[in-house]
C-alpha cells in the first residue's frame, strides 16, 4: 500500500527475516566470532533483494577495505560482489556456507541465513589472504591504488595488514559462520512459533466468549424485524420498510459462513442495501455510486470483502466531513484479474494515520492473531483466498479522500472461476 505523495510502501503479508532472527543479536554474535576466529567481518548481513539490515561497522573491516571503501569506483568495485553473492544464493536456492574471490583478490566467507531450506538472507564475513600474493601480483595491487586515488604508500600500508588464513581454516570458519547463523535464526522461529501459539489460544478465547455474547436465536431477530416491518407497512411508512428490509437482508446475508467466494454481484447488493440504511441517517450529507463492469460482474470474491472498507470510508472519511460527501464503488476488469475500488472524499488520512494503518496491515499479512477487525479482516481474507496473487493498494492523503484498491485475480481473462465454499487453509504471501 502506499501513502499517494510520499510515494510509501508496505508490503503487507511479505514474509520479513526482522521477523525470523534478532539482527541485532546476530550483529553482536559475528563480533563475537571476529574474536574467535581472528578474521574481519566488515560485510554484513544482508537480505535477498541486496538491503543491508544492520548498519556498517567500519572498524570491523581490514585496513584494506577502509581504505578502498573511501574511493567512489571502490565502493563501486566491493558493492557488485556483494550483489553477485546474493543474487546467487537468490537463484539457486544454496543452504551450503561459500567463499568468493574479491576484486583484490581476498577471499569472503558468505553463509545463507535460510527459512526450513531456503535463503531468505546472506552473511557475510572475512576478508583474507588465502596464500601470501606474489610480488608481482602485490606490485601490481600497490599500484592499482592509482585507480581508486589512493597513495601507494597507504596502499602498501594497508596490504601489509591483510591477514593469510589457510583454506581448511576459512572451510572451518564458514561452518562456525553457518552454526551461528542457524541458531539465531532458529531461536527466532521458535519465538515466533510460541508467540503464534499464545496469539491461537487468545483467539480462541475470544471467540468462545463471542460466541456466548451472541447467542441470539437468529429466527427469533427476523421474526422481530418482520413484526417492525408489518407495524411500519399499517402506519404507512414506506422509507422505514425500506430501511428494515434491507436491515434484514444485510443480517442474513452476514451469517453466512466466511470461508464461502461469492459472485462479486452479490456483495454489490449487500453492499448497497447496507449504503441504503447509512443514506437514511445522513440523508443529502451522503451520495454514493456503484459501478460495476458486466464482465466483472460473477468473478468470485471473498464474501464480506467489500462492506468493512465501505463502512471505514464512511466513518472515518465521510462522517468528520464538514458538508456533504461522495463515496464510489468501482470493478473493472483488468488482464486476468478485477480491480475493485472503494473511494471516497472525505477527510482522508494523516501520516501518523497513516503509517498506524500500514502496520496493522503488515501484522495482518504476518500473523495469525493479528486484530481480526476492518481491513485487517480483508487483508487475511484475500490471503487465504489467493495468496500472493491478490493484492491491496491504499492511497490518501489528509483533507483529499482515500481510496483502497483491491486487485483479484480470476485465471485467464475472459473467464471465470466458479464460485465455492472456502474452508481450507491457503497459504501465500498476500496483500
Amino acid at each position: 500500500m502506499k501513502h499517494d505523495s510520499r510515494d510509501e510502501k508496505d508490503n503487507g503479508l511479505t514474509g520479513d527475516l526482522r521477523q525470523l532472527a534478532d539482527l541485532h543479536a546476530l550483529d553482536r554474535l559475528m563480533g563475537a566470532f571476529i574474536r574467535a576466529t581472528g578474521l574481519p567481518s566488515g560485510c554484513g548481513i544482508f537480505d535477498l533483494h541486496g538491503e543491508r539490515l544492520v548498519p556498517v561497522d567500519l572498524t570491523r573491516f581490514p585496513r584494506i577495505c577502509r581504505v578502498v571503501w573511501t574511493s567512489s569506483r571502490g565502493q563501486e568495485r566491493c558493492s557488485a560482489l556483494i550483489r553477485q553473492i546474493i543474487e546467487g544464493y537468490a537463484a539457486t536456492g544454496s543452504s551450503q556456507a561459500s567463499h568468493h574471490t574479491c576484486h583484490l583478490g581476498l577471499t569472503v566467507c558468505a553463509a545463507p541465513i535460510l527459512e526450513g531450506s531456503a535463503p531468505i538472507g546472506v552473511v557475510l564475513a572475512g576478508q583474507v589472504w588465502e596464500k601470501p600474493p606474489s610480488a608481482r601480483r602485490r606490485a601490481g595491487l600497490i599500484r592499482g591504488g592509482d585507480w581508486f586515488d589512493i597513495d601507494r604508500p597507504e596502499m602498501e600500508r594497508a596490504l601489509d595488514d591483510i591477514r593469510v588464513v589457510p583454506p581448511e581454516e576459512m572451510r572451518g570458519a564458514a561452518g562456525l559462520l553457518q552454526a551461528i547463523v542457524s541458531h539465531v535464526v532458529s531461536a527466532g522461529l521458535s519465538c515466533r512459533r510460541s508467540e503464534r501459539e499464545a496469539e491461537l489460544e487468545k483467539m480462541l478465547y475470544e471467540t468462545e466468549l463471542g460466541m456466548l455474547q451472541s447467542q441470539i436465536n437468529p429466527h427469533f431477530l427476523f421474526n422481530a424485524l418482520n413484526t417492525v416491518m408489518w407495524l411500519a407497512s399499517l402506519e404507512k411508512a414506506k422509507e422505514t420498510v425500506k430501511i428494515v428490509c434491507a436491515l434484514a437482508d444485510l443480517l442474513r446475508y452476514n451469517l453466512r459462513q466466511l470461508g464461502q467466494l461469492v459472485p462479486l454481484q452479490q456483495e454489490l447488493e449487500q453492499i448497497k442495501g447496507y449504503l441504503l440504511i447509512q443514506k437514511a441517517r445522513f440523508a443529502d450529507r451522503l451520495h454514493f455510486v456503484v459501478d460495476v463492469e458486466p464482465s466483472a460482474a460473477m468473478v468470485p470474491v471473498p464474501v464480506l470483502i467489500l462492506q468493512p472498507l465501505v463502512e471505514n470510508a464512511i466513518i472515518h472519511g465521510l462522517e468528520a466531513k464538514a458538508g456533504s460527501g461522495t463515496l464510489v464503488v468501482t470493478a473493472r476488469r483488468k488482464g486476468s484479474g478485477v480491480v475493485i475500488e472503494v473511494r471516497d472524499d472525505g477527510i482522508g488520512m494523516s501520516r501518523e494515520a497513516y503509517q498506524s494503518l500500514a502496520e496493522r496491515v503488515r501484522k495482518a499479512g504476518s500473523q495469525v492473531g493479528a486484530p481480526g477487525l476492518g481491513i485487517t479482516n480483508v487483508v487475511r481474507s484475500l490471503r487465504h483466498h489467493f495468496g500472493d496473487r491478490a493484492a491491496m493498494e491504499i492511497v490518501s492523503n489528509a483533507g483529499q479522500g482515500t481510496t483502497v484498491r483491491l486487485t483479484i485475480p480470476t485465471g485467464e481473462a475472459g473467464t471465470e472461476t466458479q464460485p465455492t465454499l472456502g474452508a481450507g487453509a491457503a497459504k501465500g504471501r498476500g496483500v
